[in-house]
This record gives C-alpha cells, structure tokens and sequence, in this order.
C-alpha cells in the first residue's frame, strides 16, 4: 500500500533509537581514527596534517543531510522512481570512462571529477542493486515459484549487468560482492535454491577467466597463500596490517600511539585504516566495533521484519546485509582472512563516496524503523 508523506506522520512517527546512536558512534569513531591514522601521511605529502580530516568531515555533513532525507522521504515515492534510479546509475558507471572527467588510480578507472569533488559510481550500484531487487521481487509475489522467465530471468538478468558494468571498472572485488548481494536477495525472495545454485555455476567459468586475467588479481592470491612471498612488495601491506593488531594485543597502545601508521602502512587512511584503529585499541577496541556493527544491522533486520509491506521488507534486509557484510569483508581482509580487496570500511576509510553510501544507507534504514507497527516497538521512543 502506497504511503504518503506528511509533516503529521513525521512528527507522530519516531526513528529507532537504537540505529541514531550506532550511527552516532561510528562515525565519531570513524572520523577521530581516520585522523590518527592520516595526519603523518597528510603532512607529509599535502603539508597539512588536517587534509583527510577537513575532507572527510566535509563529507561527512553531507552524508548527514542526505541521511536526514533518506530517513524521511517517501518510499512509496521512491519506489515508483526505481527504472530512473537504475538509468542514472548507469549512465554515472560511464563516466569514469571519460576523457577529462574520468579518473584512474592504479589501474582501475573507478572515479570520475567533476569540479572539486570526485565520486565513485560503483558505491552507488552497491545501494542501488538493493533497491531494485526488493522492487522487482515485491511486485513479483505471488507469481508461481517456477515462472523462470517472469521471475527470476529479468532480474538475473538486471544483476549480472551491474556486475559487468562494476568489472568494466576494475573492480573485481566490489563485482563479486554485488553479485553476492544479489544472490542474497534472491534467497531472501524465496527463490528455489536450484535457481541460486544456476546463479552461481552459470557465470562461475568467466568468474575464474576475469580473476585470472589480471596480474594483480594472481598475485593477491597467491600473497594469500603464501603470506611471506614477496614481503617488500606485493605482500607487504597485509603483513604490515596484521603486524599493526598484532602489536595492539588486547588492550591495545593508546588512542594517538599507534606507530604502523607512521608509513608503516601504504595509504593507511583508505582501505586499511582499521589496522591503525586496532593498533591503538585492541583486540578489545575492535571486539567493540563489531559489536556496534552488528547491533545496528540486527535493528535494521528486526525493522524490516516488522515492516508492513514486502517492498520495505527486501530493502531492509538487503540494506543491513550490505552494511554488515562490507565491514566483516574490509575486517577479514585487514586481518588477512580473505585475499586483499578493494573494499572501503564504512565510516572509517577515507573516501567520500562511500561515506555518503553509508549515510543513505542508514537513513533509509531509519525511515523503514518509522514505519514499523507501533506494537513492535516497544524499544522504540
């Protein structure tokens, strides 16, 4: 049933509690570690020991505004702009094959600039596969579970394209985890476990082709293998991570003493910022963080479980699958669980894109607590 938004029901209607001080402390935490971590690597190579934090700050009130929007707008509304939603998407995953705007770092053509600000399109193909996903499975309920061609066909069909447009990027492993969103959201939709194991045989032969089709891909593999190899080069910023938790220990040295950060860790302020946050924290410290992570996804399940239609139902629990398993992936791989990825630590690794990413995330996870049914939410105020 369509929902109209109003200033009444915004004022009758509270957010849960739970996931606004989650959000609170993570992004607290987030930005106070990206400044431990990036302050000698900013003063040495921009001359200003604030750079990353002014950035990510900035970054950061932007992320909440469009929080604030996300938690308020109408989902009724933003279902009905899925097929708009989805042609932006792509035509935004074109631009950083672009002359002039598009920019490559490593290889990978991931960015695009416009102006001062620059932004990451496949960020966004992570929220957006969600959101198509439960619009295309609500409308489809009640069809006959073996309509291959009417349910399951069109949006296999919609995922696969999304993936290709991410790998097209040089993104290998942000490809392999929207392809692993979807197959959530396909078994979340109920779809007979034959069809999801189709998903996964089907393109699992031009998987491996693509994995092995680039240098870098082999040699993070075989870093993961065998840790030692090549330790000043390839292997030579994971080994640095886990040397970084490993002298943390339990209690870890102290908020600010970390001393890996200090080059220790190539690019720490990215993808493995978490290794200087562990450093200076513990084992305690980061047992703490998953904890809060996990406590803010399993509200957002519990809201969309007590969500009043299937629309806001799939979105939910693709939301908090794509929140929780994002930070157990950067975890594993600052710990050397998982070969080396690409993979942004929400609220904590320097990047706008995906700061924002994170902040409509939430938002809408707080607009599908709002509109839960008040008997569920005894915990709510």
């Amino acid at each position: 049933m369509a929902r109209e938004f109003s200033i009444e029901r915004v004022e009758t209607t509270k957010a849960d509690t739970v996931i606004v001080a989650c959000v609170i402390v993570l992004a607290g935490m987030g930005l106070a570690t990206l400044f431990s971590a990036s302050y000698d690597y900013a003063l040495r190579f921009f001359n200003n020991p604030y750079y990353f934090l002014i950035r990510q700050g900035l970054a950061l009130l932007v992320s909440i505004v469009a929080l604030l929007i996300c938690a308020r707008v109408d989902l009724a509304l933003v279902q009905k702009k899925i097929p708009l939603i989805l042609a932006v998407t792509f035509g935004l995953s074109l631009l950083p094959f672009l002359p002039v705007i598009g920019m490559e770092k490593n290889g990978a053509a991931r960015w695009f600039r416009i102006g001062p600000a620059s932004f990451q399109p496949s960020e966004l193909v992570k929220l957006v596969i969600v959101f198509y996903l439960a619009h295309i499975f609500s409308r489809k309920e009640g069809r006959e579970e073996d309509d291959w061609t009417g349910t399951i066909v069109p949006p296999a069909v919609m995922t696969a394209l999304m993936v290709l447009f991410v790998y097209a990027q040089n993104d290998f492993s942000t490809a392999v985890f929207v392809l692993f969103l979807g197959l959530c959201m396909f078994w979340i939709a109920r779809v007979k476990i034959r069809y999801i194991i189709s998903l996964i045989v089907v393109p699992l032969p031009i998987g491996l082709i693509m994995m092995f089709t680039q240098e870098h891909r082999v040699e993070r593999i075989i870093t993961f293998l065998r840790p030692k190899h090549d330790a000043q080069g390839i292997s030579y910023q994971v080994n640095a991570s886990l040397e970084a938790l490993i002298q943390g220990g339990f209690w870890g040295k102290g908020i600010g003493m970390g001393t890996k950060k200090l080059g220790g860790i190539p690019e720490v302020q990215s993808d493995f910022v978490f290794a200087a946050f562990g450093e200076e924290v513990g084992f305690l410290g980061v047992v703490a963080v998953l904890a809060i992570v996990c406590l803010l996804s399993w509200r957002g399940y519990q809201a969309a479980l007590a969500s009043k239609t299937s629309f806001e139902y799939y979105l939910g629990f693709g939301l908090s699958t794509l929140f929780l398993y994002q930070v157990l992936a950067n975890m594993a791989v600052v710990s050397g669980l998982v070969p080396a990825t690409g993979m942004p630590m929400p609220f904590f690794s320097a990047g706008g894109s995906s700061l924002l990413a994170t902040g409509v995330l939430c938002g809408f996870l707080l607009n599908i607590s709002r509109r839960a049914p008040r008997e569920s939410e005894a915990s709510y105020v």
